[in-house]
């Protein structure tokens, strides 16, 4: 409970710039981000920190998502965060699984061992249950509703491998209320206090150095330690798999492939703004060429010209080159420039890294959506992509009750309900029932896709 455990009062909840900020280099030292790839990887260029997010892990005492105050490495954290939105497989892979994982409607029943199947869990009184979820919904929540909580704190735990939300008890005359609050990974980053000392989270929306001295961040002491101060108890919770202080994606193994899908539709729409338009060139011998005193016409440059007359960046580009060399070059000639048709390179490699990023998150082909197989197996089929994939929801389910269970626990002793205590909840997968009730290809017709019931 709160009020018992770890409510410290000295806890120190003030982010001060360093009397002396560390500058001191000692050799070369090198950040490593990816300790499961070598360094001349070219994606450390790509996540190497602005001199911006270093002045700040130098003056302030924070601790970078990776690297070293001397050489942070935070970037990485923004490198995961934009992968999700810029990778199409990756992100609907964890759109997916959040639907598979978290689609249902929320179940309200007895707590069991997270770790031990000891027995069945009994059935819960209805009018318990109804009680039960009067006191979530008087819990205000600043993403929306419990599941909508969930929702968000999968999707940070899948883009980066962390989720925090805050869990503040208020006491007013009396009168006791509580609300949660999501907080974005990237908004969220760990003080550097001595060892042995209660772990101190800063909370705010921008951590240049310039932002960070006019609007101080919210600090907060990490579960199951709380900082009280008029009245409000505050702690806030860290999911995440691992020891270390931050936790990694767990499909971070795909991200070249990442990285990969998201650089072959950037460099095409490049190439396709910048293509040469022209697939014919014709060179003609012409008397008495006088030179052309500014071949530039118009345009800054003789490049800007080609640019404006023969690119997909003309509002009107030509389909061909005509130009014209002095007598006695040659006899005319006529040069035909064939488009590059080679899509294969693009469609192979596209393959490949959809599905190095579909293996990565545990997912398969046909839960994606993506019709494989023998089309006359049916529903069948897809059932039993679902059974095999059963325990890979249970476990992201898992990750995200545990710390809600674990709060909704704290709040029914602040609450003083013990009869309601060791109830929790579990998220279910809508296509939970389909799995109990055994559906198979009985009734044949087409395969049954994701979101069809």
């Amino acid at each position: 409970m709160a009020e018992e455990a770890c409510c410290d009062e000295t806890i120190n909840t003030d982010l001060k710039p360093l009397e002396r900020p560390n500058t001191r280099r000692t050799g070369d030292r090198k950040v490593t981000m990816f300790n499961w790839v070598a360094s001349r990887n070219h994606l450390l260029e790509v996540v190497s920190d602005t001199k911006e997010i270093k002045d700040t892990f130098k003056q302030y005492p924070l601790i970078p998502y990776a690297g070293t105050t001397l050489e942070s490495g935070h970037l990485l954290l923004r490198f995961f965060k934009n992968m999700v939105k810029l990778s199409d497989t990756h992100g609907s892979c964890i759109e997916k699984l959040k639907f598979f994982c978290f689609g249902g409607k929320i179940e309200v029943k007895k707590l069991g061992d997270p770790v031990f199947d000891l027995e069945e869990s009994e059935d819960l009184d209805i009018n318990l249950k109804k009680e039960f979820i009067k006191m979530l919904n008087s819990v205000k929540i600043n993403s929306g509703s419990w599941k909508d909580l969930g929702n968000s704190l999968f999707e940070d735990f899948k883009g980066s491998g962390n989720g925090y939300f805050v869990t503040s008890f208020i006491t007013t005359l009396g009168i006791k209320s509580i609300s949660i609050k999501y907080y974005s990974d990237e908004e969220c980053i760990f003080v550097k206090t001595e060892k042995g000392n209660v772990e101190i989270v800063a909370i705010s929306p921008d951590f240049s150095v310039s932002y960070l001295k006019k609007n101080p961040p919210l600090m907060v002491p990490l579960y199951p330690y709380w900082s009280e101060e008029n009245g409000v108890q505050t702690t806030i919770y860290q999911i995440k798999k691992g020891t270390k202080r931050y936790g990694r994606p767990d499909s971070q193994q795909a991200s070249l492939y990442f990285y990969r899908e998201f650089q072959d539709p950037q460099y095409l729409s490049k190439q396709s703004d910048n293509e040469f338009t022209p697939k014919t060139i014709i060179e003609k011998e012409v008397p008495d060429q006088e030179e052309d005193e500014d071949e530039a016409g118009d345009f800054d440059t003789i490049a800007d010209r080609m640019k404006a007359n023969f690119t997909n960046n003309s509002d009107d580009p030509m389909s061909f080159v005509y130009m014209t060399r002095a007598e006695g070059a040659g006899a005319t000639t006529i040069t035909t420039i064939n488009p590059n048709t080679n899509e294969n390179y693009y469609l192979v490699l596209g393959g490949m890294s959809e599905k190095k990023i579909i293996r990565a998150h545990k997912m398969s082909m046909r839960l994606m959506g993506d019709s494989q197989g023998n089309k006359m197996a049916g529903n069948s089929a897809f059932l039993d992509e679902l059974k095999i994939h059963l325990p890979v929801f249970e476990e992201y389910q898992s990750i995200i009750e545990i710390p809600l269970n674990t709060m909704i626990q704290e709040i029914v002793k602040f609450l003083e309900l013990p009869q309601l205590e060791g109830i929790g909840i579990k998220f279910k997968s809508p296509f939970k029932h389909m799995l109990d009730e055994g559906i198979n290809n009985s009734k044949g017709g087409s395969e049954l896709q994701p979101g069809q019931e």
